[in-house]
């Protein structure tokens, strides 16, 4: 909101694995996940992005311990992405 605020025009990529699409604009919105790789070639195709900012990684210690491969796959393959 703050982003859109300062005038600059936003997309969301969300997987919605945990977020809640009723907290997004739906014209904002694109329901998609950073494998994607071919989702994300269209999004870049289609609009003008001047920065991307990642708030979609994975933070539960616990979790990572036991599941260390969905991790790195989430915070560091998708990230590079």
């Amino acid at each position: 909101l703050l982003l859109q605020e300062q005038g600059f025009s936003t997309i969301i990529l969300d997987n919605l694995s945990t977020g809640n699409k009723s907290y997004v604009p739906s014209e904002k919105l694109i329901i998609g996940d950073l494998s994607n790789t071919l989702l994300l070639d269209k999004i870049f195709k289609d609009h003008s992005i001047f920065a991307v900012m990642h708030f979609a990684a994975k933070t539960d210690v616990g979790e990572s311990v036991l599941k260390p491969e969905l991790y790195y796959q989430e915070n560091v393959i998708n990230t590079l992405n």
